[in-house]
């Protein structure tokens, strides 16, 4: 019975020891599975809304690189050790660089909600509203698979490690929702025809 209870010991100890071993051995880890970790550890401090809002800064500064995962690791590892408190600060923070980026890039003025559509709360137009403010100046064939993701993810408002068929199913109700047949007045159908135009090939690429 003792030698029973020894030997389940000793292998507990190896398994514990093992996944210890994963964990701290970041020698060993390649740069995408460094980024996966420290990406959910900011998640699970900051929460899921907080982090999403921050990561969409990120999103478009990491953007005009086709690789960069130092870019990645550096910001997740400073939102890991940025206090609760002090998130605002850090958020205000990216927000001015984001901006004075896109200035210094040529981009067009702040997104800017089309006449018609602010006081609009349906569901398609809340589709709409955030698919043309994400998706201004974005061009997704410039993209990497991995950018595409998160970029898409953006689009449809969910979890950018979302599974494949969430994306799909996700995907197949904002087509609908935005999809300019449905609208007859004419202004309106204009700003959903462009924000179709801006998912539709969004899909196309990443798939």
């Amino acid at each position: 019975m003792s030698f029973k209870l020894i030997a389940g010991a000793f292998i507990i100890i190896l398994i514990v020891g093992s996944v210890f071993d994963s964990k701290i051995d970041f020698n060993k880890k390649s740069d995408e599975e460094l980024i996966d970790f420290y990406r959910m550890k900011a998640m699970r401090i900051h929460g899921y809304d907080n982090f999403n809002k921050i990561e969409k800064l990120m999103s478009f500064k990491s953007l005009s690189k086709t690789k960069n995962p130092e870019l990645f690791l550096d910001f997740y590892k400073l939102l890991v050790n940025t206090k609760k408190d002090d998130f605002d600060d850090v958020y205000k923070k990216f927000k001015k660089e984001n901006d004075k980026k896109r200035s210094s890039e040529g981009s067009s003025k702040e997104w800017v909600c089309p006449e018609g559509l602010e006081g609009d709360t349906s569901d398609s137009a809340k589709h709409v509203k955030r698919i043309l403010e994400l998706s201004n100046d974005m061009d997704p064939s410039k993209m990497t698979k991995r950018q595409l993701k998160s970029y898409l993810c953006g689009l449809l408002d969910i979890d950018s490690i979302s599974t494949e068929a969430i994306i799909k199913a996700k995907y197949k109700i904002a087509i609908v929702l935005i999809h300019p047949d449905k609208i007859t007045d004419d202004a309106k159908n204009d700003v959903y025809t462009k924000a179709f135009q801006a998912l539709r090939p969004a899909w196309v690429a990443y798939r």
